[in-house]
């Protein structure tokens, strides 16, 4: 399943099959709360799940694969892996799943649960930009704190690193626990060296980078843009042009059997007829179907505005295409419908190869159109 507009998914998975996380719903409850607006106008798709067993888990990834960009689980967890609602799951074969599902779209993995450190190594192993993990046991009201307040500043506008630091902030100043006068610092994966273990001192939950500045100013939704998300998937947009140019493709081999089959009077232009045909309608279907096929560029992001325009220019030489047919049986006296193709095919021609050119540089190489761009904020 995709979201309509390609917009980026939030996932949050909740289990406690031992009943005593008793902070755990106000954390579902909390994050539902913050990211509601965002939802409501259209920016994000946040994805609930509680009481998450691990057929649920599989399933969501599958159905919303390739449009998760933040994934999050609140519950009990250990070095080895999370309990889950109906067993406690080796960690390594959720990790496996989660990247393979959304290997260019995923941009945080956060584990909000007890001595998650030890799973970072392998969200970056797998290619995972950046993980929020814990280093020590951590109560389940600080956690939700710490959650609730972090996707709050999500919905804001702030980035992954601002939004962190602030809820460090938060927890910080809301608390006189030792360890929370230290402030959770954002580390680069290579420089931080072995567990730092279990220290009463130490702020539980860290921001780690697989990378140097791999996701420093990198926000996931910008508020108030209500009128939906400035970029649509290329596939999406690939898979639009392609339902198009069939539907007419159909109706237009449609209509020229009908010409071949009656004989007589258009038997003369059945070979005129077929050329013209080819050479307008085929070249496009053949050339997205061959795009589609090779998945090529299929990560990439293109402006809405530039789709609007080339799918929309598509219809309506797609339409003139099919009025040029049903108008051969009105022509005036003196023009033949061979007359009436050819010279159809010398204006319409340009309109075709404009469109093959802009499908070329979209679908298969992957490039925006500069003159079609749409500044982004």
């Amino acid at each position: 399943m995709e979201t309509p507009t390609g917009i980026p998914v939030i996932f949050t998975a909740f289990a406690n099959p031992r009943g005593d996380l008793f902070n755990l719903n106000q954390e579902q409850n909390g994050i539902q709360d913050v990211l509601g607006a965002l939802e409501a106008e259209g920016s994000i798709k946040h994805l609930l799940r509680t009481d998450t067993d691990l057929t649920a888990y599989f399933d969501f990834l599958q159905r919303w694969q390739d449009q998760i960009v933040i994934f999050h689980y609140g519950g009990h967890a250990d070095s080895e892996g999370l309990d889950l609602q109906h067993a406690a799951t080796f960690f390594q074969p959720l990790a496996e799943e989660l990247v393979a599902r959304n290997a260019d779209s995923l941009q945080l993995v956060f584990l909000n649960g007890c001595s998650t450190y030890a799973h970072v190594e392998t969200l970056f192993k797998l290619g995972v930009p950046a993980v929020i993990a814990t280093s020590a046991p951590v109560n389940d009201g600080r956690a939700r704190e710490f959650a609730v307040r972090f996707y709050g500043n999500i919905a804001r506008g702030d980035s992954l690193v601002e939004a962190y630091r602030s809820a460090a902030n938060f927890v910080k100043g809301n608390s006189r626990e030792v360890r929370f006068r230290q402030l959770g610092e954002v580390q680069v994966w290579r420089s931080i060296g072995k567990h730092p273990g279990a220290e009463s001192e130490e702020f539980p939950w860290g921001l780690y980078l697989r990378e140097a500045g791999v996701l420093p100013d990198r926000r996931v939704v910008t508020p108030g843009r209500n009128a939906g998300p400035a970029e649509i998937r290329l596939d999406q947009s690939r898979k639009k042009c392609l339902w198009l140019w069939w539907c007419f493709a159909v109706i237009m081999t449609a209509l020229t059997l009908a010409q071949h089959s009656l004989g007589d009077g258009l038997s003369d232009i059945a070979l005129t007829a077929w050329f013209w045909l080819v050479v307008h309608l085929y070249p496009g279907l053949l050339l997205l179907v061959w795009s589609l096929l090779s998945k090529r560029s299929r990560p990439d992001r293109m402006p809405r505005t530039t789709h609007a325009v080339v799918w929309w220019f598509s219809f309506v030489y797609l339409l003139l295409v099919l009025t040029t047919v049903l108008i051969e049986p009105r022509l005036p006296d003196g023009v033949s419908n061979e007359d009436h193709l050819l010279r159809s095919y010398f204006w319409l021609e340009p309109f075709n190869l404009l469109i093959l050119w802009a499908y070329w540089q979209l679908f298969v190489l992957g490039k925006r159109l500069p003159d079609l761009k749409r500044r982004q904020e």
